[in-house]
């Protein structure tokens, strides 16, 4: 057995870590594990933030676009310049340009129904020319029946006369 004793094992071969050695280790195992958890609820808070805010651009930017701001309602304005002031990625210029675009659809279909309107008055007109036409020319058709009808009185007047006078010879 004294011959085992002078054979030079390398550390730690076949024996025990101390307890302490042992208990350490452990606990950098387990703080490790507790660091890495952490770190990856980070990055999906991280992640989370920023679809959140994403999706809250993208529906301003729509509300924008199709003009479904609540100009009316005071508090979802209050709500929106406060969340814009948390927002530090808010472009302000995109926003402006897109009311331009808005403003500049917006005259353009007014000019559209300003020539729509008057495409309809001509036409309103040229009907109520036509109506006057029409009104007139039934007007003189009543005369001349209504002559005519008289002139067909004295004939049929003109014949009974004639009968008469006709009977009373025979």
């Amino acid at each position: 057995m004294a011959s085992s004793r002078n054979v030079k094992q390398p550390p730690g071969a076949g024996m025990y870590d101390p307890p302490s050695k042992l208990q350490s280790n452990t606990l950098k195992q387990t703080f490790c594990g507790y660091f890495s958890y952490l770190e990856g609820e980070l990055q999906a808070r991280d992640v989370v933030i920023a679809t959140m805010k994403a999706e809250k651009a993208k529906q301003l930017l729509y509300q924008a676009k199709y003009g479904r701001f609540g100009l009316g309602d005071p508090f979802s304005a209050l709500q929106r310049d406060s969340d814009n002031l948390k927002d530090n990625s808010f472009d302000e210029s995109a926003i402006k340009s897109m009311y331009d675009n808005q403003l500049a659809q917006l005259e353009n279909l007014i000019a559209t129904q300003r020539k729509a309107q008057l495409k309809m008055r001509e036409q309103l007109s040229a009907a109520e020319k036509r109506y006057h036409k029409v009104c007139n020319e039934l007007e003189d058709e009543k005369r001349k029946h209504a002559q005519d009808t008289a002139q067909g009185d004295d004939v049929t007047y003109m014949l009974e006369k004639e009968r008469e006078r006709l009977r009373q010879e025979s």
